[in-house]
């Protein structure tokens, strides 16, 4: 049986490019390799935890740490090397890495190209991005003659009922992080005070997310809590799939702020580079609004599936708009649970198999 790895040193942050790590390995492992998921985390999620954050379809492969006692993060590339040494395929899918690839065949997952350029990209077969903002940057910061390709990240939400009652509830998903690949709720939870009397009465706004259990997050999500004391503003951290599934599911609008406020190119790596939630929120019938820029905007057909605002008063008067217009907000959620089919389970899986038949036989 052919060996594959899947590098991936973020698995703890539990975000959609590890949903993404899990679901190329589990449709590796149904193609007849044997899949490695690496790390240097010293704790490595269990399979429970993945299935319970992330739901099934995100199993039949391991999940192994290479940290070892005093191993200096210099010795990482050495200790990876050694340990790829009898597999046929290697996917780098950790951001910022400029390992090269020593096996036969090399795939780089790129979420976004952070990096600079250099002899490593000459080690990698192929360049598989997670959209075409992703590929456009990855040949602009990499190199115009890499082998690129574009497989979307799938969604594996069954499409709602787009008719079904819906609650005067607006819903924001995303770990909550402060630097770097931030999910803005705080800029959110501002347009949400801004556009709240402009609403009918009994709408609210629900933060659902990941938190890590170090002090300065806490202290920062605890803060954020005081600032909406006084707003029907409600908090789920640590939520599990099922969890989420159930806010999905009673969500009239969906609120995605990653990237608000800032401007390519220079910023492009703090925009949305895809958007899996963006697609798991279309498919449940939550009408998604998102931050023009960044890979949503290949996701969301503005004023047709969802819209794509610049600022928060945008924001503001799109939910206004949708929560004062039942007609306008029925056609848009069809339209939404259509476009999401587009990302289906199945479509990435029959993608990613061909793409790997046609590496292997090249």
């Amino acid at each position: 049986m052919p060996r594959a790895a899947i590098l991936n040193n973020f698995l703890s942050t539990f975000g959609g490019g590890e949903k993404n790590t899990y679901a190329v390995a589990n449709t590796l492992s149904r193609l007849g390799y044997e899949v490695d998921v690496l790390t240097f985390e010293e704790r490595v999620p269990q399979r429970d935890e993945v299935v319970s954050f992330f739901g099934p379809g995100h199993d039949g492969f391991r999940i192994l740490s290479l940290a070892e006692p005093g191993l200096a993060p210099a010795d990482r590339d050495e200790r990876l090397t050694r340990f790829l040494r009898p597999h046929t395929l290697f996917l780098n899918q950790c951001a910022g890495s400029s390992f090269a690839n020593p096996c036969p065949l090399g795939v780089y997952l790129v979420m976004f190209p952070f990096q600079d350029a250099g002899p490593w990209t000459a080690t990698y077969h192929h360049f598989v991005c997670n959209s075409r903002f992703t590929e456009f940057y990855v040949q602009q910061r990499w190199g115009r003659d890499l082998a690129t390709d574009v497989i979307y990240p799938p969604v594996d939400e069954p499409a709602a009922d787009p008719d079904a009652p819906r609650a005067k509830e607006i819903l924001a998903i995303g770990r909550f992080v402060w630097e770097g690949h931030t999910k803005n709720q705080d800029l959110l939870v501002r347009a949400f005070d801004e556009a709240l009397d402009r609403l009918p009465e009994g709408w609210s706004l629900t933060l659902l997310g990941k938190v890590h259990a170090d002090a300065a997050t806490r202290s920062r999500v605890e803060e954020l809590r005081r600032a909406c004391r006084r707003l029907p503003v409600r908090f789920e951290l640590n939520a599990s799939n099922e969890q989420k599934r159930a806010a999905l599911g009673r969500a009239a609008v969906f609120w995605h702020g990653t990237g608000l406020g800032r401007a390519e190119p220079d910023e492009a790596g703090r925009m949305e580079h895809f958007g899996i939630a963006v697609l798991e929120a279309m498919a449940s019938g939550a009408i998604p609004m998102c931050y023009h820029r960044g890979g949503p905007r290949e996701i969301v057909r503005h004023g047709e599936s969802g819209f794509l605002y610049r600022d928060e008063a945008e924001l503001g008067g799109y939910t206004e708009y949708v929560a004062h217009s039942p007609a306008a907000a029925r056609r848009l959620r069809r339209c939404a649970v259509e476009r999401a089919r587009l990302y289906s389970r199945e479509r990435f899986d029959a993608a990613l198999a061909a793409f790997v038949s046609s590496c292997v036989a090249g």
